[in-house]
């Protein structure tokens, strides 16, 4: 096209403005195949969810030394499209801090009022089944913790790795917490509560015992509105690494023995 007679020449166009112009349309495009994959999911749901769920359970579900060596290389487990586990390594990671503990006033009141008592690993196998009946990290309202997983998860309980955290209201568990420890490192996996509040209580204590044990890293994984309350915050993928070769070269344990209580 030409310019017409004394009329200043267009400024050309950068790249940057160009490629602004694209972003939006990109966005949308991929918006769009999101929820046209999300539809094609939830239609074949029913017939793939069924057959995936059959070969996971011919190949037993991730095994302990797979689970472990998924801990130290800095993934976590999560349920992907139909039901299937994949290994998770996002670019930001969200952790709880141990030394510059919050813990919202609520929950420290509660905590002085004594109503609730707390144990480690008194009731592991309980923890275990109310984390998997809650909604917790899911895919379509199931839960991550299957069958197969649950078996791995109490043969980690037996070799020392996996724990639970018990909150207690008249001699009845009324909410809990499980995770995995490995070295320094703690991995807060799922939580549940019976009781308003009793979620909320069980990490509070967990954080000021993983202090006092020595640990240095409490991984939460997802940054939650409720873990915020806790002073949850991101750090990138880097620096969560860093943080976790330092906290694998520590040498602590959970526990001296099984079921000390807390009150």
């Amino acid at each position: 096209m030409t310019t017409p007679r004394g009329a200043a020449p267009a400024p050309p166009v950068s790249a940057e403005r160009r490629q602004g112009r694209l972003r939006p349309a990109a966005r949308r495009s991929r918006a769009g195949v999101a929820r046209a994959l999300d539809r094609v999911e939830t239609l074949l749901d029913p017939a793939v969810r069924p057959a995936v769920a059959a070969l996971q359970r011919r190949r037993g579900g991730p095994g302990v030394e797979e689970l472990l060596a998924g801990y130290r290389t800095g993934r976590y487990l999560s349920v992907g499209r139909w039901g299937r586990f994949t290994w998770l390594d996002p670019a930001r990671r969200a952790i709880v801090p141990l030394v510059e503990r919050r813990v919202p006033r609520n929950v420290a009141r509660a905590l002085r009022g004594g109503a609730f008592q707390v144990t480690f690993d008194r009731a592991f196998p309980d923890v275990l089944a109310h984390c998997a009946s809650a909604r917790g990290r899911d895919t379509c309202g199931r839960s991550w913790l299957t069958p197969e997983v649950q078996r791995t998860y109490l043969v980690l309980h037996r070799l020392g790795h996996a724990h639970s955290v018990e909150v207690w209201q008249q001699g009845r568990l009324v909410g809990g917490e499980l995770g995995v420890a490995v070295g320094g490192y703690y991995s807060g996996e799922s939580t549940f509560f019976l009781v308003g509040g009793a979620g909320k209580i069980a990490v509070a204590r967990l954080g000021e015992h993983l202090h006092e044990r020595g640990f240095r890293l409490f991984d939460t994984q997802v940054l939650t509105p409720v873990m915020e309350q806790f002073g949850a915050y991101h750090v990138p993928r880097a620096e969560f690494r860093r943080l976790l070769g330092e906290a694998l070269a520590t040498s602590v344990t959970f526990l001296d023995r099984a079921g000390v209580t807390r009150v």
